[in-house]
C-alpha cells in the first residue's frame, strides 16, 4: 500500500506521516493480523460485536463530520443522534456509485464527499486512490496515514488467513488480471512477457478459442523472480 512518509507545512515544520497515527489505538481497533488471527477470531460472538460496536461508533462519528453524509443522511430524515449502534444500520439510506458520481459534479474535482480531506492536505498527508470504475472518469479518494494503515491490515489478514506469509511470492495464473472497461487516452499499462510470447488480451468473455490458448501456452524458460533454475521453473518441469 501507499502513502505519503512526509511533507513540510507552511510553516516550514515537517509533518511526519507517523505523527498522525496512535498506532497503540490502532492495534486495538484494528489487530495486526497474526493476533487477528490467533486471538480476535477465537473471540466469543458477544466479545465480538461489542468490539463492532466501538469501531460503528467512530464510523457515524467521522462520517457526520463530513457535509456529503450530514447532507445525503439529512435527506433521509436522519440526525446526529438517530445511529446509535449496529441495530440501526437499517435505518441508514443506501448509498451507491452514482452518488458519489454526483457528488463530483456538484463539487468538481474530487466532490463534496472528499473535498475536506483534500482541504486537510496542509496538515495530513494524504494518499490519494482513483478509480474510473465504469465511465472512465476519475473517482478519486483521499486516505489518511489512519485510514492507510487499516486498509493495509485488511489486506495482509485476508493474505494471511489464506496461509500467505511475510517473505512469500505470488504467481498470478493465466487468465487472471484486471478487465479494463473503459478508459481516457491517457491511460497506459505496461506488461512484460517472456521470451517468444506476446500480449494476447481478452477484452470480453473468454472464447472457447481463448480457452485452449491459455490451457497450451507454454511455461516460461525462467521463473520470473529468480531466474533460470529457479523453484518454478522445477514444478513446471515436471507438468
Amino acid at each position: 500500500m501507499g502513502g505519503c512518509t512526509g511533507m513540510t507545512t507552511a510553516d516550514g515544520r515537517t509533518n511526519a506521516y507517523r505523527s498522525h497515527v496512535d498506532f497503540d489505538d490502532l492495534d486495538f481497533r484494528h489487530p495486526l493480523p497474526h493476533r487477528f488471527i490467533a486471538e480476535v477470531m477465537r473471540w466469543s460472538p458477544e466479545r465480538m460485536r461489542e468490539h463492532q460496536e466501538v469501531l460503528f461508533a467512530d464510523i457515524v462519528r467521522r462520517a457526520w463530520a463530513n457535509r456529503f453524509y450530514q447532507e445525503f443522511w439529512g435527506r433521509a430524515g436522519i440526525e446526529p443522534g438517530d445511529i446509535r449502534g449496529l441495530d440501526d444500520v437499517a435505518r441508514l439510506p443506501v448509498i451507491t456509485h452514482h452518488d458519489f458520481r454526483k457528488s463530483l459534479v456538484q463539487c468538481s474535482p474530487f466532490g463534496v464527499h472528499a473535498s475536506q480531506a483534500f482541504e486537510s492536505r496542509s496538515t495530513v498527508p494524504l494518499k490519494i486512490q482513483s478509480s474510473g470504475g465504469t465511465t472512465g472518469a476519475p473517482r478519486p479518494t483521499f486516505f489518511d496515514p489512519f485510514e492507510t494503515e487499516v486498509q493495509g491490515i485488511q489486506v495482509a489478514r485476508a493474505l494471511l488467513a489464506q496461509g500467505i506469509q511475510a517473505g512469500d511470492i505470488m504467481l498470478l495464473p493465466t487468465g487472471t488480471g484486471h478487465c479494463e472497461l473503459k478508459a481516457t487516452s491517457e491511460f497506459l499499462v505496461v506488461g512484460a512477457y517472456p521470451p517468444g510470447q506476446h500480449w494476447d488480451i481478452c477484452r470480453s468473455a473468454p472464447s472457447p478459442a481463448a480457452n485452449e490458448r491459455m490451457r497450451n501456452l507454454p511455461f516460461p524458460n525462467s521463473d520470473p523472480v529468480f531466474g533460470s533454475g529457479g523453484p518454478m521453473t522445477k514444478i513446471w518441469e515436471s507438468k
